[in-house]
């Protein structure tokens, strides 16, 4: 064989040891998410650099986010264990006095019984426990001629967020929680109805 065929042999053969030892690093550098060292390929120390210090923040940042999600969780847990059984009471009492207050008034003065009991006690936990004195109220009492007559269905959303702003602003309780009392008048007309279309 002459020399210069031997020689190009050789240096096919160097090629082909060098193309498959640049694909092994490119395929670790894939699994392994480091910086290839070829050159006009691989990124820079910098980059790399500049690269794990945000993963590390990144790591930091999900990490304090568990703990801090695990603490609201244990806390709420802890809160809930030692005052349940103060909500459920408190709750109970709202319901009795609403019944009682019922047996005495028509439907309008529940509304109205609930709407002074809510602006003396403004706010979630207001909407909460005058919301219950409200259903049991109605429940409980005489029926008002046309009460429910303007009273829109839960279903229809549109009407039923327009009807609740304009009875809160008429009420003078206009806020978030305090248009929660007239949801409970949507619920209890809305019972009313299909229980009358029941008994038909």
């Amino acid at each position: 064989m002459p020399r210069e065929a031997q020689a190009r042999g050789v240096h096919l053969c160097r090629d082909v040891m060098r193309a498959r030892h640049a694909c092994n690093v490119i395929r670790l550098a894939i699994c392994c998410g480091a910086a290839l060292p070829i050159r006009g390929v691989g990124l820079s120390r910098r980059e790399n650099f500049i690269l794990s210090r945000a993963a590390k923040i990144i790591i930091t940042i999900a990490v304090s986010l568990v703990i801090l999600a695990a603490s609201v969780i244990g806390f709420g847990l802890y809160w809930w264990s030692h005052h349940s059984h103060e909500l459920f009471e408190a709750g109970r009492k709202q319901i009795e006095q609403g019944e009682a207050f019922g047996k005495q008034t028509d439907e309008q003065g529940c509304l109205d019984e609930a709407i002074t009991r809510y602006k003396a006690n403004r706010g979630f936990s207001g909407s909460i426990s005058t919301g219950l004195f409200l259903r049991s109220c109605l429940e409980a009492s005489r029926p008002t001629p046309g009460f429910c007559d303007q009273v829109p269905k839960q279903s229809d959303i549109l009407k039923s967020a327009r009807w609740q702003i304009e009875q809160a602003k008429k009420a003078g309780i206009d806020d978030q929680y305090g248009r929660q009392l007239f949801t409970q008048v949507q619920q209890y007309c809305g019972s009313k109805e299909s229980k009358s279309i029941s008994q038909q």
